[in-house]
């Protein structure tokens, strides 16, 4: 009795322990399988962080920042990349008809920004032949025809290994149309308003407020500035600025001091960084100017472009669909921007904090070339007016190499232009420091537009 009563006791006792531990031993088991779910889930979310990082648009900077970091990291401190052989590529390329275009431009790029690239001759071929190995997307353009984008792929092929075996990318091209001018953008023209300046020397003219609509925005950024006293007409002279044109008024008052209708132009803040809508804003008030509905103060259609820094973005996107175009003023201005990511990793030529970053934001030529081609009009020099080019040794914005690349295109395509390189502390024409440089450029500018209206 005394045994079955142990035994008894027992059984009875260590009941509740074992339901008990079993249930401690299936909580562990469900909290094991949870933790083995959400390390799965943030084991994968960091692998397919590239992904979703790199197509989101605000998040795609941080993305392309993060991967120049590692990148520069790995090749300064593990290995540089290193290319085994060279690849070539070749094929042909055609308008929507099937007609060959000649003087195509087929251009791939490396990570650190170097572009291999050929034009197509008449019957749309090309060649493209030492190139380094490894993986790129080809992009073709041509002159006249629309810019390539990720939303075409015949222009912007997938990625390809180049290598050992011959490459081959056919690019299909649209033609471009240049949008027509709208006849109502509800175009308001302000008082005159007499302004003075003391840049270059002390000066008067009158200021005219522009705004008008565009694609649904009020665009209020420009200007219209003509001599004193009022008369006319007088020659066009068009001021691309880097921001609001009021911003540089010491700098447009002389020049219209000078005898010319100045119309300057700025980026329109609600288009923020949106290049392509202020290119299509300057195109649209310059043929407005252009045809009179601002008054009759041009003399006639033609017309200088005097642009630079930020302005050179924009500028030279709406140069396919401006006409009339005499000249150019290049001031500090960005021809190349493959070249800036090269600067990224020079050792003789760097981009300085916090530039670098964004220049870095951008993204990588090899994997997005159209974005760079986009603002690189030095690969279009063939199609430029006679150009004026300045720059100074000392930009930190904007590398002097940029006024080197624009000018060896021009010579190479045997358009006349000048290159001016000079030294100043200034990225690009400030009128509220009138050291002796910018007096200097001021002058020379003068000059070079006065020389072009000449009989």
């Amino acid at each position: 009795m005394l045994g079955v009563q142990g035994g008894t006791g027992r059984f009875a006792g260590s009941l509740p322990s074992k339901l008990c531990a079993r249930r401690h031993t299936t909580m562990a088991m469900s909290f094991r399988r949870i933790l083995l779910v959400l390390v799965a889930f943030l084991f994968a979310a960091v692998l397919l962080s590239p992904l979703w990082a790199s197509r989101l648009a605000v998040t795609r900077p941080l993305y392309n920042i993060g991967a120049y970091k590692t990148r520069r990291w790995w090749w300064d401190h593990v290995a540089t990349p290193a290319s085994i052989g060279r690849g070539s590529l070749a094929g042909w390329v055609t308008d929507t008809e099937g007609e060959p275009v000649a003087g195509a431009l087929v251009l791939v790029a490396t990570p650190r920004g170097q572009t291999f690239y050929a034009y197509s001759d008449e019957t749309g071929y090309y060649s493209i032949n030492g190139i380094p190995r490894g993986v790129y997307r080809p992009i073709a353009a041509a002159w006249g025809y629309e810019l390539p984008s990720q939303s075409r792929p015949p222009q912007v092929g997938a990625p390809m290994a180049l290598g050992a075996e011959p490459g081959r990318f056919d690019a299909v091209l649209t033609p471009h149309l240049s949008p027509p001018l709208p006849e109502t953008v509800d175009l308001q023209v302000g008082p005159p308003l007499t302004v003075t300046s003391d840049f270059a020397l002390v000066s008067q003219a009158t200021r005219r407020a522009i705004t008008f609509t565009h694609e649904g925005l009020a665009i209020n950024s420009d200007f219209l500035y003509t001599p004193r006293p009022a008369g006319g007409p007088w020659p066009l002279l068009v001021i691309a600025y880097p921001s609001i044109a009021t911003n540089w008024e010491k700098a447009t008052v002389p020049f219209a001091a000078s005898g010319y209708t100045v119309l300057a132009i700025g980026p329109d803040p609600d288009r923020a960084l949106d290049l392509d809508g202020h290119a299509r804003d300057m195109q649209l008030i310059i043929g407005l100017t252009q045809r009179g509905r601002l008054g009759p103060f041009p003399a006639a259609p033609d017309f200088v472009l005097v642009t630079g820094s930020f302005g050179s973005l924009y500028g030279y996107r709406a140069l396919p669909d401006l006409q009339h175009l005499l000249a150019i003023v290049n001031i500090g201005g960005v021809s190349d921007a493959f070249l800036g990511v090269q600067a990224l990793y020079s050792e003789t030529l760097q981009i300085p904090p916090p530039y670098d970053l964004a220049i870095a934001s951008m993204g990588s030529p090899d994997r997005d070339p159209a974005f760079f081609l986009a603002y690189s009009p030095a690969f279009w020099a063939r199609h430029h007016p006679p150009t004026y080019i300045m720059h100074t040794y000392e930009d930190e914005v904007i590398p002097y190499n940029q006024a080197q690349r624009l000018a060896a295109a021009l010579a190479e395509a045997g358009i006349p232009h000048q290159l001016y390189l000079y030294h100043s502390d200034t990225h690009y024409l400030d009128p509220r420091t009138p050291t002796e440089q910018a007096l200097d450029v001021f002058s020379r500018v003068l000059a070079f537009v006065d020389e072009q209206y000449r009989p």
